[in-house]
């Protein structure tokens, strides 16, 4: 459909943290457990994207800091701070740079995906212990029983940090 006003406003999801994030959940949302006019009536996952052929003069955002938890099955207000930059670049949301956003969202995409498993990685490592190997010691740690000591991963870079800091020369 399309429409024309001079006053515009958008409701806005926080969970993203800014700008952006919000209109970028704004206009390509996924509607989930869609259930749809086929005879079997099954639940299906639809998205819907929204363009704009020009921004009105006026466009004000409403902060959706509400959302509904389906485990406590109540309404819970979320806390999580909201960035608005000090210039908004609003040109990648119009209908007539359509085909180099979608590009530009699916590189996107990919990048955060590698994000959160570098995240992930890094929290399963730095739940590991390590034996840092000749070289790196800490005073703090203890000895192992085979002459390595034992360290997290902060403390190991901190002591190769350490190290470094020392031009490489021991202790």
């Amino acid at each position: 459909s399309s429409s024309s006003c001079d006053f515009l406003e958008l409701i806005l999801d926080i969970a993203r943290g800014d700008v952006h994030g919000g209109m970028e959940d704004y206009v390509n949302a996924q509607v989930e457990d869609y259930r749809g006019e086929e005879a079997d009536n099954a639940h299906s996952k639809v998205e819907k994207a929204v363009w704009f052929r020009r921004f009105p003069p006026v466009l004000t955002f409403q902060l959706q800091r509400v959302c509904y938890d389906t485990a406590l099955q109540a309404a819970v207000k979320l806390h999580a701070p909201f960035h608005f930059p000090q210039t908004l670049y609003m040109d990648r949301y119009l209908e007539k740079h359509k085909a180099e956003a979608a590009t530009k969202r699916i590189q996107i995409a990919a990048l955060r995906h590698q994000v959160e498993e570098t995240r992930e990685r890094l929290a399963r490592v730095s739940r590991e212990r390590v034996s840092p190997g000749v070289g790196v010691g800490s005073t703090s740690a203890t000895p192992g029983g085979d002459g390595t000591v034992d360290l997290n991963v902060d403390e190991a870079l901190s002591a190769a940090i350490q190290y470094l800091s020392k031009g490489g020369a021991p202790g």
